[in-house]
Formats: C-alpha cells, structure tokens, sequence
C-alpha cells in the first residue's frame, strides 16, 4: 500500500489524490473525480479550470464540476431513494453499489466509491447522498 492509501473501519479507505498530500486543500472535487476517472490531479484540476474560466466559476463550484463530468461523457443520476423513500448514507450506497465506480455528491463535499469501497480524505460514510454520477 502507498502513503496515499491506509485502511480503515467499514467501507471507508483513507485516499488522497492530492500529489502534495496535502489535508487542507479543499480539494475534494479534484480528488474525487481523478481518482474516479483514473486521470491525474493535475489533468483534472486543469480541466476543471478550463470548464470555470468558460462558465466564469470556481474550479470546485458546483456548476464547474457538473459541466465538467457532463463534457466527459458522465450522466448525472438523480439521488437515489430507498423504498420508503429516505435517504441512502454513502455508506449504504457503497453497499448497494458495491460493483463499479461512483462519484457522488454529499453536503459541501464530493467523493467516490469503488467496489463497495468509499475513498477519501476522511470517513464520510454517515453523510446522505445527493445526486451521483457512474463512472465506466
């Protein structure tokens, strides 16, 4: 395992994209959607800013991140449901979605899932899920 990987509890592995290794870089879209699409940091934080200097947004604005995953190819899916109709933790989506990966939205954040696996900077598993996209 590299620096950039350490297990931890549940669903949740600790991941950092971010080359510096930084943890205080609010960096999270750019971590998000590299590790998903399996392009570098780099890559994507450029693609990222190319998309906001177009909209005149930030890079890691919602807008920008939307526009972004929509010009690669990715469909954005609607917020997944339980039958009763609450909500799915990341957590539980990881469960559900256990095959394949999986950027998905939560309050202020954005992360990804992997074969059932959340990677991240820090363990978001208790956090509901928004809106999502598939990665193939």
């Amino acid at each position: 395992m590299t620096a950039a990987y350490r297990e931890s509890k549940g669903r949740f592995i600790f991941h950092n994209e971010n080359p510096k290794g930084s943890l205080k870089a609010n960096d999270c879209v750019i971590r998000a959607i590299a590790k998903a699409t399996g392009k570098t940091w780099e890559e994507t934080y450029h693609g990222l800013c190319l998309v906001g200097l177009s909209i005149k947004d930030t890079p890691s604005a919602t807008p920008t991140y939307k526009q972004y995953l929509k010009q690669e190819g990715y469909q954005m899916e609607k917020q997944p449901r339980k039958s009763d109709n609450t909500k799915y933790t990341a957590e539980q989506f990881a469960k559900k979605y256990s095959k394949g990966t999986y950027i998905i939205s939560l309050a202020n954040h954005l992360s990804m899932v992997q074969d059932g696996k959340i990677y991240d900077t820090w363990n978001c598993s208790h956090k509901c899920v928004g809106n999502y996209w598939e990665v193939r």
